[in-house]
């Protein structure tokens, strides 16, 4: 793994996440990373892609579509003794439970409860 800065790392090892050794930082998709909109925006990196050679860039490309393929088949092997809707395996993100943190504490606070 290459590292641009010391909290920003570029996957260059082959495996997908789950199976890399622990990183400093929650993986990020390489598109969240080049767009300065994302919470997992590097700077370093979107100053550096343009100076990489076609090769490099399109290892770190072949690599961020590996990791997201093996994101997508997570889980995917267990079969149900029932029918499932693949969105009722959805799992909720810490951002949307900050989201609704300020009114769930109005609301206990409004019945005199803690949240």
């Amino acid at each position: 793994m290459a590292s641009l800065t010391p909290q920003t790392t570029i996957m260059t090892d082959t495996k997908p996440p789950s199976q890399q050794h622990p990183q400093k930082q929650q993986w990020a998709s390489l598109a969240d990373r080049l767009n300065p909109n994302r919470p997992a925006f590097d700077e370093q990196l979107k100053s550096s892609w343009k100076t990489l050679s076609k090769k490099e860039k399109k290892r770190i490309i072949t690599q961020d579509r590996k990791a997201i393929q093996a994101l997508k088949s997570r889980g995917t092997s267990h079969s149900l003794p029932f029918e499932a809707d693949t969105d009722d395996h959805c799992e909720t993100s810490h951002v949307a439970y900050a989201h609704i943190a300020p009114i769930l504490t109005y609301i206990a606070e409004q019945i005199g409860t803690t949240p």
